[in-house]
């Protein structure tokens, strides 16, 4: 799970290649989505070498914001990973219920409300 805020992109490798996404797109607003034929951007990418580097730019974004969620999991407590989250995307608590939140960090509803308390 991840949330994607205004002017930001969402997809994943999977469907790049062709595979059906194992992810599904929740809007937990009014929301305007655009879609994109990947074939099409792929044969665009043939002749435009800004695709090419739309796309190069895309996937380290990707890439990057991945290797930073599995370090937060891996080696952050819950208490920093909440803190991070507040620091990086202030806005979320005006979005997003507490209940997504705390599955997005990996713990607890009651959890979470205890780190909020301590804060």
């Amino acid at each position: 799970m991840w949330f994607a805020f205004e002017k930001e992109a969402i997809g994943t490798i999977t469907t790049y290649e062709g595979l059906l996404s194992k992810e599904t797109v929740e809007l937990l607003q009014d929301s305007e989505l655009i879609r994109f034929e990947i074939e099409k951007i792929k044969e665009l990418s043939r002749t435009d070498i800004s695709i090419i580097h739309l796309l190069n730019n895309l996937i380290i974004e990707h890439t990057l914001c991945i290797e930073e969620r599995l370090y937060q999991l891996q080696f952050m407590s819950s208490k920093e990973r909440y803190k991070v989250l507040l620091e990086t995307t202030p806005e979320i608590l005006q979005t997003v219920s507490l209940t997504d939140i705390a599955s997005y960090l990996g713990i607890y509803r009651e959890t979470l409300s205890r780190i909020r308390s301590e804060l």
